[in-house]
């Protein structure tokens, strides 16, 4: 006989709620979760992490990856990782390799700051965020 923790099932109904699931409360906790979740919201969870993560695959309960990037708490993305960091010499090879001068940091699933889970930013919003100044110089210099 299988017992269900109550708890457990009133925070999976939190997490479904709108207002989590546009936060990505499920993806986030997917692997505790994967069990309670339909088929639907299964493949929509699965879409999404592939969509919007450098994860390329979660099958075959291979969580690896996604416990490590979930224990980061931030986003994922190189060039994120690049301005955290202000590395400088690193974030200006990438710049002239993808031929850009602007970028946008999409929202993440791994990400843990409620500012910088609202919304989409501009590289320069989010190097003034974590006080990149190496990179705002350079920023400043391409516009």
């Amino acid at each position: 006989m299988t017992t269900i923790n109550l708890d457990v099932i009133w925070i999976y109904y939190i997490i479904i709620n709108e207002k989590y699931t546009k936060r990505f409360y499920p993806h986030y906790f997917y692997i505790e979760f994967e069990k309670f979740f339909n088929e639907k919201l299964r493949l929509k969870i699965k879409d999404d992490i592939y969509q919007y993560t450098y994860i390329d695959n979660i099958e075959n309960n291979d969580f690896c990856l996604l416990k490590k990037l979930r224990k980061i708490g931030e986003n994922e993305s190189y060039i994120c990782r690049l301005i955290r960091n202000d590395s400088i010499y690193e974030f200006k090879a990438y710049m002239l390799e993808t031929k850009s001068s602007k970028v946008t940091i999409h929202k993440s699933i791994f990400e843990t700051n409620n500012f910088l889970m609202k919304r989409d930013y501009s590289m320069i919003e989010y190097a003034a965020f974590f006080g990149s100044l190496e990179i705002l110089k350079y920023c400043q210099f391409l516009n």
